[in-house]
């Protein structure tokens, strides 16, 4: 699908219905990994891949979050949709936010999973602590390839901080599957992004993540002001725990009732 440079037309039915959710995946990801999460959902699903991975490719050296939010856009209008929530993943917290503040007669809820929400102006560097920031600068700098280089995440580091949660078969799954990451998903500061003050807002911390630690998760999801829903999970609850994750979505539709939702239970427990 192209990309567009407008926001998405305006809403002409004021009713606040949701007519679907748009999955935006995290780094190395792509749209394949929200697959065990669809058959949970009450509403429809889009999940977009990003620039530079499955219907998309593009050179990862010279995109732009600009480009990866542009393309959500894109998505979300040649879907037809006019009223979506919007859920982000890890690094994709910041272009959920910016596609949010684009269109806010579009966006119902903005959702980030376990997602990075820089301030504007930072860049998810930023949100290190500052003590340790010069680490990943110093890395981007002196590794082969230079400063554009695409970035590579290994077995090793992925099985520790992604997949601490998952089974063997689920490791093998995603493992396989992951790919390279254009550094502007890192590096990039967030370009000013005012969102609506009626825009509900909801954080899904995932208690057992490796890759992002609680104690950081209540920091982006202050950033932007939003709810926290806990479930104790890894980095990839769409992987390890759907029926978990998919209880905490569809709890956010507004005429659903919790003794409805799929796979109801404690938020805490095993898929």
């Amino acid at each position: 699908m192209g990309t567009s440079t407008s926001p998405l037309p305006p809403q002409t039915d004021m009713t606040d219905r949701p007519e679907a959710y748009v999955l935006i995946h995290g780094a190395h990801h792509g749209s394949w990994v929200w697959d065990p999460l669809l058959a949970h959902l009450r509403l429809p699903a889009l999940a977009v891949d990003l620039p530079g991975r499955g219907a998309r490719p593009a050179d990862l050296r010279s995109l732009t979050l600009d480009d990866y939010a542009l393309a959500v856009a894109a998505d979300i209008h040649a879907a037809g949709l006019r009223r979506v929530i919007l859920v982000g993943h890890s690094l994709a917290g910041s272009v959920a936010c910016m596609v949010a503040a684009r269109n806010p007669n579009a966006v119902t809820h903005l959702v980030g999973v376990a997602a990075v929400f820089p301030s504007p102006g930072h860049s998810a560097i930023d949100q290190w602590p500052a003590g340790l920031r010069w680490l990943p600068r110093t890395g981007l700098v002196l590794r082969p390839g230079g400063r554009r280089a695409p970035l590579t995440l290994s077995i090793r580091k992925a099985r520790h901080r992604l997949a601490n949660d998952l089974d063997d078969e689920q490791a093998r799954w995603l493992l396989a599957n992951l790919g390279p990451e254009a550094v502007a998903l890192t590096t990039s500061p967030v370009p000013e992004t005012r969102l609506a003050p009626d825009l509900a807002r909801t954080y899904v911390l995932c208690g057992n993540d490796r890759a992002l630690p609680a104690e950081r998760q209540r920091r982006q999801a202050r950033t932007i002001g939003a709810q926290i829903v806990e479930i104790g999970t890894g980095h990839d609850p769409m992987v390890s725990a759907p029926r978990i994750l998919a209880n905490v979505l569809n709890g956010l539709l507004p005429t659903s009732r919790s003794s409805d939702a799929p796979g109801r239970g404690s938020f805490t427990e095993g898929q």
